[in-house]
């Protein structure tokens, strides 16, 4: 199986790590394109791997993201939606990688 290499997401970025979101999932909002802090993916996976159950992370705004280091790993059921807006991840500060995602199942999708 081939894992695409995540640069840009166009319309959305949907990662369903494990099992598929249930109904009452939390949600997470990226309010900004910071790296870390109050409102950033970072702060939102943080927290999504904090909580118990399924999570949803949100981006509300589009551009892109400079990440300085690695995110924290993925182990939780946690989807990350754009929401349509164009959201670019710069890993080059990270050595080119931005996400390690600890699973059984994932799937990826890319696209309109």
């Amino acid at each position: 199986m081939h894992y695409p290499t995540f640069c840009k997401a166009s319309s959305y970025l949907l990662l369903s790590c494990l099992f598929p979101l249930a109904s009452s999932a939390n949600i997470f909002n990226v309010t900004n394109l910071l790296d870390s802090g109050a409102g950033s993916l970072r702060d939102a996976i943080t927290q999504a791997e904090a909580s118990s159950g399924s999570s949803q992370i949100n981006f509300q705004l589009g551009g892109t993201l400079d990440v300085g280091s690695i995110f924290p790993t993925i182990t939780n059921d946690i989807s990350i939606s754009s929401n349509g807006f164009d959201v670019i991840f710069d890993g080059t500060s990270a050595g080119n990688r931005a996400f390690t995602i600890a699973l059984f199942l994932l799937a990826v999708v890319i696209g309109p």
